[in-house]
């Protein structure tokens, strides 16, 4: 009797120990699952705002630096371009990684286009953009009083000049060849963002920072404004606490208490912010 009383201590700190013990696994579990959801809500958040909002960014802050250049400085730009197109520049292979696998949700529906002659089989292709892209295009390039045609007759290659012949001078001549707007929609996947960029990429890698300092010259992928997050996990963690009180969820610090025969043994490493979770 005497030795049945000696060993239950010990048997119910075993039992204390093996549930703490299924709790900290139970914990790791809900930290790893939510650091797996966390992760994948911030890609999500990463992928639209790289294939729509910063397309947009970059259109308008480029469009916008030539439209505020005074008449001396377009000229001078003019020259600067022209020089690079006889010196041969825009000839040069240059190498573009791939910018990213477009998400269709982000997307919306353009035109159909042909594929450029050598590009494939295959009847017409849909081009696709961003809702933001085709409103940043609608508000820079308004259609004429009158030109109700307009949407009619609009292309998606055509679209796209109208973006780099604002972005550089001579785009129509510099987009040539291998490198004219539908070629350019053909290695983007047909998508009017993505090709933006393709160009501007291009033309940053011909001309250089000095004659083109307001290009993209950042490793790809460009950084991410991201949102404000510490990363951290808000699932409890475990507290050990010596009231009699057994496992119960929650506190007033938001941990889980654990108490009993196990609080003294476990409670150095539960209350040192354990690295076991």
């Amino acid at each position: 009797m005497r030795d049945t009383l000696a060993r239950r201590p010990e048997a119910e700190k075993r039992l204390e120990e093996a549930r703490i013990t299924a709790l900290r696994l139970r914990l790791q579990e809900r930290r790893e699952e939510e650091a797996a959801r966390v992760a994948k809500e911030q890609q999500r958040h990463r992928d639209r705002w790289l294939q729509t909002e910063y397309p947009v960014g970059v259109a308008r802050d480029l469009i916008s630096r030539v439209k505020l250049l005074s008449p001396g400085a377009k000229k001078g730009f003019a020259l600067a371009i022209r020089d690079a197109w006889l010196a041969g520049h825009f000839k040069r292979s240059i190498f573009i990684p791939p910018l990213w696998d477009e998400n269709g949700s982000f997307l919306v529906r353009v035109k159909p286009m042909k594929p450029p002659a050598g590009c494939g089989a295959g009847g017409e292709r849909v081009v696709r953009a961003s809702a933001e892209f085709l409103q940043f295009y609608r508000e820079t390039f308004p259609p004429s009083a009158g030109a109700m045609v307009a949407p009619l007759v609009l292309t998606p290659d055509k679209m796209l000049m109208d973006l780099l012949r604002s972005t550089v001078p001579s785009a129509t001549d510099i987009f040539v060849k291998s490198m004219t707007p539908q070629h350019i929609l053909h290695k983007c996947g047909y998508v009017l963002d993505k090709a933006y960029i393709y160009a501007v990429i291009a033309l940053s890698k011909w001309l250089g920072p000095d004659r083109f300092p307001q290009g993209l010259f950042e490793t790809w992928p460009p950084p991410w404004p991201g949102l404000s997050s510490t990363g951290a996990s808000s699932l409890p963690e475990v507290v050990a606490v010596a009231d009699g009180s057994g496992i119960v969820p929650g506190s007033a610090s938001g941990g889980v208490l654990v108490s009993g025969a196990a609080a003294s043994s476990g409670s150095a490493a539960a209350s040192s912010g354990s690295d076991a979770f």
